[in-house]
């Protein structure tokens, strides 16, 4: 996948990510590309903290993001990213 679809990819999560637009940093956000898939993890415990970007993440805007990705030959996936080994 080339670099500006990779942005443009970023950029739409980013939009649904920084829903409150206040001080608070977003999370580290882990990125796996292959040719036309886009797979990102997100902290499990930032996800704890921000249970209404969670749902949003699980329910429709997830799948609508998707759907419009797919109109563009890209998979989208998002996780939760494994716990830290203590």
């Amino acid at each position: 996948m080339d670099l500006a679809r990779r942005l443009s990819v970023f950029l739409r999560v980013a939009r649904r990510l920084h829903r409150s637009r206040g001080r608070r940093s977003p999370p580290p956000i882990r990125a796996e590309f292959g040719d036309d898939r886009v797979h990102l993890q997100l902290p499990a415990d930032w996800l704890r903290e921000n249970p209404l970007t969670k749902a949003d993440l699980e329910k429709a805007d997830l799948e609508d993001e998707a759907t419009v990705l797919a109109g563009a030959g890209i998979e989208l996936t998002i996780a939760e990213a494994p716990a830290p080994a203590q």
